[in-house]
């Protein structure tokens, strides 16, 4: 009797340790497992595109055959609501334009109400996010050269300079 007692208590207990045993071998597999998968992960994926330096996307968009700065045509300070929600921002900007054909100035002066009135436009519809970066700044310039280049007839902006830039 004492041996099927001991039998009993031994095969009683064995089946407890088989099952901590097979819990703590199912623990191990999954985290081998899941850091397997967390470095394949890091090391093997995609890695997105690196961020294009803004200096170099403004390098692109201007001519190479001269880094030289041409003559500058002042436009009066814009102060101008941004198009976000609430209406609280706003954008307070100067500028310079590079012209590429000195005896344009006369056209520009003439043309000075047209030119503003778009200008406003442009940066009237533009939202906090749009303007907060260095590539937003750089979209923006673009967009002012191609829009106000619709207008000239005798040459036309080569660069606009932001001279002051302040967001509220």
């Amino acid at each position: 009797m004492a041996d099927e007692e001991k039998e009993e208590k031994e095969g009683g207990e064995k089946p407890k340790k088989s099952k901590k045993m097979l819990i703590i071998i199912i623990v191990v597999v999954l985290l081998l497992v899941g850091g397997g998968a967390a470095a394949y992960f890091f090391l093997f994926s995609s890695k997105p595109a690196p961020e294009e330096d803004p200096a170099a996307a403004l390098r692109k968009t201007v001519p190479t055959e001269s880094m030289e700065i041409g003559q500058t045509f002042p436009i009066d300070t814009f102060i101008v609501n941004l198009a976000n929600p609430l209406g609280k921002r706003y954008l307070k900007v100067t500028m310079q334009m590079e012209l590429d054909n000195p005896k344009m100035t006369a056209e520009l002066d003439r043309r000075m109400p047209q030119l503003r009135d778009a200008i406003l436009t442009i940066l009237s519809s533009k939202t906090y996010e749009d303007i907060s970066t260095s590539q937003g700044k750089l979209r923006l310039r673009s967009e002012i050269v191609a829009r106000v280049n619709a207008f000239l007839t005798s040459g036309s902006i080569r660069r606009v300079y932001f001279t002051e830039f302040v967001v509220q």
